[in-house]
């Protein structure tokens, strides 16, 4: 009986928390469709959503596009086979992963971190338009969970997966490997080798991939040079942003407000110290899986320049248990009143990367 009553209440808990994300991933495609006449069109052929859209349809025809991580556009190709666009092949599949981030967060810490997790309008624009987050982050909270129940095979594999999802998954699972070394001395050899070769294998298959395509196994690495993207340090980091370099000098404007590179670095700050913050919570917690697996993420994105610099509030979406450690500090009726609160953000949210770009 008592197993009946924690399942039924685990079912109740996934429900609130689809119906959450959902009315986030209606609110907006309702901004998007008001915003633009051929919406559908405009979310498969605009940023990064473009380019996993065009790899699906033809594979890599152009150096660039090795920044996006191959597996989106192979889940999509069955869709394509059986007639569907290339556009709204990619829409399925990452709409459809979607849900699954949410429900694994509500397995492995609880309620309130799922629910935050769901509202989170970042969460719910970058996994409504056709990008990889919603597949990344579904292996990697996967892989996590396998790791939690000692299946170090299994942990692999769904990390490797996560890899092949989105290159920038590594950080997460660089983390788990320190953790691993300093803190878990009975994983030793034969555990870390069951672990390692999907990840060891997942990496074969990139620097194939890059070689291929490109003629270069660390093709990648050239890649994001060509967007600017280095190494600095948190104040030089935040100096690009203010120093009316080529992308925020920019008339990025959401309607009449423009953006200027003052409000570029706000956004970042506020997106960072959140995530900092939920770090400082799990240490005081004592959640060391979770600190070690969150810490790469932000400390990468609070140290890099160029491009990637503005896709701070997506890029530090891996940072799951971070995240969902500000929820968990909310009492019910702040919990509550957070949820409302990212739900109306949601649309100005959408607004900004319908209009400029948002991450």
């Amino acid at each position: 009986m008592v197993l009946m009553r924690e399942h039924k209440g685990i079912s109740r808990d996934a429900l609130l928390i689809v119906f959450v994300l959902l009315s986030a991933k209606l609110l907006v495609l309702l901004t998007v469709a008001l915003a633009k006449d051929n919406w559908f069109h405009f979310m498969v052929t605009r940023w990064d959503g473009a380019h996993y859209t065009a790899i699906a349809a033809g594979w890599y025809t152009k150096e660039y596009q090795l920044a996006f991580a191959p597996l989106l556009p192979i889940l999509a190709r069955p869709l394509i086979l059986l007639g569907a666009s290339p556009g709204t092949s990619v829409f399925i599949v990452a709409n459809a992963f979607s849900f699954l981030p949410p429900l694994l967060t509500l397995r492995l810490w609880g309620r309130r971190e799922a629910l935050f997790l769901s509202a989170n309008p970042v969460y719910a624009l970058f996994t409504t338009f056709p990008y990889a987050e919603s597949l990344a982050l579904t292996f990697l909270l996967a892989g996590l969970w396998a790791l939690k129940e000692e299946r170090p095979f299994a942990s692999g594999l769904l990390f490797g997966l996560a890899v092949l999802s989105k290159y920038s998954a590594v950080l997460p699972i660089a983390g788990l490997s320190l953790y691993l070394l300093a803190f878990r001395r009975e994983w030793r050899l034969p555990r870390l080798s069951r672990f390692y070769l999907p990840i060891g294998f997942a990496g074969l298959v990139s620097g194939l991939l890059f070689y291929l395509t490109a003629g270069n196994p660390l093709a990648y690495l050239e890649v994001e040079r060509g967007w600017d993207a280095k190494i600095v340090g948190p104040i030089d980091s935040l100096n690009w942003l203010l120093a009316r370099n080529w992308f925020t000098r920019q008339d990025w404007r959401v309607m009449s407000l423009h953006i200027s590179p003052e409000l570029w670095a706000l956004r970042h700050l506020l997106f960072l110290g959140l995530y900092v913050l939920g770090l400082a919570l799990l240490i005081k917690g004592r959640k060391d899986v979770e600190f070690w697996y969150s810490l790469p993420t932000v400390l990468l994105q609070a140290s890099i320049r160029g491009v990637p610099l503005i896709s701070t509030p997506r890029l530090l979406l891996p940072a799951v248990p971070a995240w969902g450690a500000l929820g968990e500090r909310l009492g019910e009726k702040g919990l509550a009143l957070a949820v409302v609160l990212m739900l109306l953000l949601t649309p100005f949210i959408t607004c900004w990367h319908v209009y400029a770009f948002f991450a």
